[in-house]
């Protein structure tokens, strides 16, 4: 048996790889609350998606709009453009 070495990847992610089977759980959990109203959801569930948000990464951007406007403004363009290469990257 030859050794293979590890596929360099890149993500935004720098802790340990959370384990495949929670993984799956988790997606499977989340894809049953697709297209349902915030109203609808129980208190278990909205428990359960607050500890499922506690371990992802956080983001924080002030993103200004053009007044009355879809526009981003010239000054958070910057942020923009940096959100977009991270997310690019974990692809």
């Amino acid at each position: 048996m030859r050794w293979q070495p590890k596929p360099l990847t890149r993500g935004l992610s720098a802790g340990p790889q959370a384990d495949p089977g929670v993984k799956a759980k988790e997606i499977s959990f989340l894809q049953t609350l697709r297209n349902r109203k915030t109203r609808s959801l129980s208190l278990g569930e909205r428990e359960e998606i607050a500890e499922i948000a506690s371990t992802k990464p956080k983001i924080d951007l002030d993103i200004q709009f053009d007044y009355n406007s879809d526009r981003i403004t010239a000054t958070s363009m910057p942020s923009v453009q940096a959100l977009g290469k991270g997310s690019r990257m974990q692809h």
